[in-house]
C-alpha cells in the first residue's frame, strides 16, 4: 500500500513539473507554461560564463547574457548567436552585425570595403563624365578617360586609338602604315587619290588628259635663219604622273615665197629643249608660191614631273617661206598633247 501511494505521488509531482499554471492542459507539448501574471526567465550569466559552457551545450541551448552586449543567446551547435530584433536599435550598427559602422552617408557617396570596419566612402567627382577606376588592392578613385592608365598618353590601335599624337592638316587622308595611322600630304584641286600598293597613298593627276594648242601667228624663215625657232602658240607645259605615256601630234602649213624657187623647211618636235631620240622631225619641200604641210605624231616616255612640249622650225635651203599662222590662216598649226596613265 505504501509503495502504491509513493508511486502515485511521483506521478503527481511529474505532472506538476511538466504543466505549470493555467486551467487547460495541452496534449501536444512536452513542456508547457501558461501564465498571465509572470514570464519565463532563462538562465542568466555573463559573457565569460556563457563562453565557459560552450563545450557542454546542446543545440538550442538558450541563456540570457547580462553584461557587454546583453540579450538572449542561443547555441547553434557551432557558435553562440544573439537573438536580435533590429526594431528600435539605437547607435551605430557595426559591420559584423550587418551595419556599416558609420553614422552618416552623404548624398551620392559610394561605399566600399577596406577589409576593416567601418566601411569607407568615396565622394562624387567634381568633373562630369569621370569613370570609376579600381587600383588593384587600393581604394577606388575617379579618373577621366584621358588619364586612365589604359588610355593615357597616345591611345594604341589595339585600344581603338590611332597610335599618333597629332592630326593631319585639313584635306589629308588618314591611312594605316601597318604600325599606326598616318596622314597623306595635302593634295591640290583636281587631283585624285592613288593607291601605291603597300606604300602610302598619294594625291596626283589621274593621268588621262588631252590638250590642243593652236598657232597664234606666222614667222618667216630664210637663209639668214638657220637656227630653230619656236612656232608661236605651239607650246604646252604639262605635269606628267608616274608611269605615264605622253602622245604628241602636230600639223601645220608652210607657204614658200612668190618667186625664187622651192623652199626647204625643217619642222620638229621639241621636248624640254631637245629633240626626241627618234621621229618627230620632217623636212618640207615647198615650190615657190605653194603650200606644204607637216603632220606627225610621237609617243614619249617622260619622267614624272613638269615638262614642256613645243614645235620648232628652221630654214634648210632654197627659197624663204612663212611657217604657221593664226586662226585666220590655213597655215595655222596645231599641237595636241595627250597624257595616258598606264
Amino acid at each position: 500500500m505504501i509503495q502504491q501511494l509513493y508511486s502515485n505521488l511521483k506521478k503527481a509531482l511529474l505532472i506538476s513539473l511538466l504543466f505549470c499554471g493555467g486551467n487547460a492542459f495541452s496534449q501536444n507539448p512536452a513542456y508547457q507554461i501558461t501564465s498571465t501574471a509572470g514570464g519565463f526567465v532563462a538562465p542568466q550569466m555573463t559573457q565569460a560564463q556563457r563562453t565557459a559552457i560552450t563545450a557542454t551545450s546542446l543545440k538550442g541551448t538558450l541563456v540570457y547574457q547580462t553584461d557587454l552586449v546583453a540579450g538572449y543567446y542561443y547555441y547553434d551547435g557551432a557558435a553562440w548567436k544573439l537573438v536580435n530584433d533590429a526594431t528600435g536599435l539605437t547607435g551605430i550598427i557595426p559591420v559584423p552585425n550587418g551595419g556599416t559602422g558609420i553614422s552618416n552617408i552623404p548624398a551620392n557617396n559610394l561605399m566600399y570595403g577596406t577589409g576593416t570596419t567601418p566601411v569607407s566612402l568615396l565622394a562624387p567627382s567634381a568633373t562630369t563624365g569621370t569613370l570609376l577606376m579600381n587600383t588593384a588592392a587600393g581604394a577606388p578613385t575617379w579618373k577621366t578617360l584621358n588619364t586612365l592608365l589604359a588610355t593615357s598618353g597616345i591611345l594604341p590601335i589595339a585600344n581603338g586609338g590611332t597610335n599618333i599624337s597629332t592630326i593631319g592638316a585639313a584635306g589629308t587622308i588618314i591611312y594605316s602604315n601597318g604600325t599606326q595611322h598616318a596622314s597623306t600630304a595635302v593634295g591640290t584641286a583636281g587631283q585624285f587619290l592613288t593607291s601605291n600598293g603597300a606604300a602610302a597613298p598619294s594625291f596626283g593627276l589621274l593621268g588621262q588628259s588631252s590638250v590642243t594648242s593652236y598657232g597664234t601667228g606666222g614667222f618667216t624663215l630664210s637663209s639668214s635663219s638657220t637656227s630653230f625657232f619656236f612656232a608661236p602658240g605651239l607650246s604646252y607645259n604639262l605635269t606628267v604622273p608616274a608611269n605615264s605615256v605622253v602622245n604628241v601630234a602636230s600639223d601645220g602649213g608652210v607657204l614658200a615665197a612668190l618667186t625664187g624657187g622651192a623652199a626647204f623647211i625643217d619642222v620638229a618636235l621639241y621636248a624640254d629643249g631637245a629633240f626626241p631620240p627618234n621621229g618627230g622631225y620632217q623636212r618640207l619641200s615647198c615650190p615657190a608660191n605653194s603650200f606644204a604641210f607637216w603632220s606627225f605624231s610621237e609617243s614619249l616616255s617622260l619622267s614624272a614631273g613638269s615638262h614642256t612640249i613645243s614645235i620648232v622650225a628652221a630654214w634648210s635651203s632654197g627659197n624663204s617661206a612663212t611657217v604657221n599662222g593664226n586662226g585666220s590662216s590655213v597655215l595655222q598649226g596645231e599641237l595636241t598633247v595627250t597624257n595616258i596613265k598606264q
